[in-house]
């Protein structure tokens, strides 16, 4: 078997500096990749419970302006409250959508999906009948229900941000270990 042998000072230098060169140049490229992957999760991550909480919020606040109105135009029976009503139900179901096509847990898919429901019975019988009907006295106390779950929404959601947390925790400790490693492996190699 025969060694490599540089001819030159030169080459021997170069040949030594490579060899010591290439492995912390792999471990950099391993350690920017590893970091990169790491802020680019924690960015989706919060960027998405962001949106989450920010819609959950919007719910929450859609469900008290159609409540407040639908009452109003039960009392009052004037048109123009009724489609002050109906603005609040199309921001409503433009902002579930809008939740619902997120990545979020299946819980709180459910919830959505109830609370659109729940409102669509709600906006039936106040669309269908006039303010003065019975049924339309009846459907008004749901709006408690949908505040309830419009609220638990927002409470998921923003536990969303504790799990994110975590998980960020998790994802760094794994990543500072494998640093940690690394380091350790390169001195022998480097010497």
């Amino acid at each position: 078997m025969k060694l490599f042998r540089p001819k030159s000072i030169l080459r021997l230098i170069l040949t030594g500096f490579a060899l010591v060169a290439l492995p912390l140049i792999a471990a950099l490229v391993v350690t920017t990749v590893s970091v990169d992957r790491l802020v680019t999760h924690g960015q989706e991550a919060l960027l998405q419970s962001v949106l989450v909480t920010q819609g959950s919020q919007q719910v929450v606040e859609a469900v008290k302006a159609m409540e407040r109105k639908a009452r109003q135009d039960q009392v009052l029976g004037d048109e123009v409250l009724f489609d002050v009503y109906a603005e609040h139900h199309e921001r409503f179901l433009d902002t579930v959508r809008a939740l619902e096509s997120l990545e979020i847990r299946s819980q709180q898919l459910d919830l959505l999906r109830e609370l659109r429901v729940l409102e669509d019975e709600v906006h039936t019988v106040l669309d269908t009948y006039p303010h003065d009907a019975s049924e339309v006295v009846d459907v008004l106390p749901v709006f408690v229900e949908l505040a309830r779950l419009g609220q638990q929404s927002l409470v998921d959601s923003q536990q969303l941000i504790t799990i994110g947390v975590e998980e960020m925790q998790t994802a760094s400790a794994g990543v500072k270990r494998t640093l940690v490693i690394q380091a350790a492996a390169l001195v022998p190699a480097v010497l």
